[in-house]
């Protein structure tokens, strides 16, 4: 708790929204983080990779800030998040990393954002699924990534629901379109608006988009249309999105306590006793 009200007063003295990346394993969420970064700095691969949270920030001297279990902090080149936060070079987090804050010159990290890549859900790691859900409550904002095919499932649709809960504002991106032809992908675009707004309990805009194609030189127009509607929220909503979001965390926090605080009071004890370590 006192992590995250520090967290809480950095980003809100910063003006700082903090936007995570959620979805299934092998969604392409890396992929689309480096997509809006502008260049594959995040680690990409086949199979399930991203494996500790790596939290994307603006600076001019880009590097690694790594935090391990044991209260160790490191400084590291961008060069070692393949080391230190994937499975490929940190198999089950071995290596007991906490956190990775990755400082990047990029545009739109200077727009007053900070993006995480979260681990995917559903993997066959599934520390990789707790990874995730551990990180979750921490967002102010959310991009959740589902692709074309397969379609959304049972527990994407719950994921979104429970993202829906602790995000003040969602993006539903909608990857891979390229893998469908237009009739295909209309099809898949009207169902998963209509899963989204059965989740959310509103109606969702869903963002068709090849992440990877928005990478190579031709670019992708859907990406570029989900960029440019991010980019447009940044500059108008961010400010009071923040605000709300400290605002529910805060309130979380608290409603956690008092209920700690009624499980540790025994019928007829007065909570000064509490204070007083009786």
């Amino acid at each position: 708790d006192q992590e995250t009200i520090a967290a809480l007063r950095d980003r809100l003295g910063a003006a700082r929204l903090r936007v995570l990346v959620v979805g299934e394993a092998k969604r392409g969420k890396s992929t689309l983080v480096n997509a809006l970064l502008g260049r594959p700095v995040l680690p990409v691969g086949v199979t399930p990779l991203t494996a500790v949270a790596i939290t994307v920030t603006h600076g001019t001297d880009e590097g690694l800030e790594v935090a391990f279990a044991d209260g160790r902090p490191a400084a590291y080149p961008l060069s070692a998040l393949e080391d230190l936060g994937t499975e490929r070079g940190n198999p089950g987090n071995t290596r007991g990393v906490s956190r990775i804050t990755a400082r990047l010159d990029a545009p739109l990290l200077a727009r007053g954002v900070e993006i995480v890549d979260t681990p995917g859900t559903g993997s066959v790691y599934t520390h990789n699924t707790a990874t995730a859900d551990g990180v979750l409550p921490t967002m102010d904002a959310a991009i959740f990534v589902l692709t074309a095919d397969p379609p959304v499932s049972a527990s994407e649709h719950e994921l979104l629901e429970r993202v829906r809960e602790l995000s003040v504002t969602t993006f539903v991106v909608l990857n891979k379109a390229d893998y469908l032809d237009v009739a295909g992908l209309a099809e898949a675009v009207g169902f998963t608006e209509r899963v989204a707004r059965e989740a959310t309990g509103q109606p969702a805009r869903v963002y068709p988009v090849s992440a990877r194609a928005a990478l190579t030189a031709a670019g992708d127009a859907g990406f570029a249309a989900f960029a440019a509607d991010f980019a447009a929220y940044l500059s108008t909503g961010r400010s009071t999105d923040l605000e709300r979001s400290a605002a529910s965390q805060l309130r979380r926090i608290a409603g956690s306590l008092i209920d700690e605080v009624s499980l540790r009071v025994q019928p007829g004890e007065h909570p000064a006793r509490l204070r007083r370590g009786q």
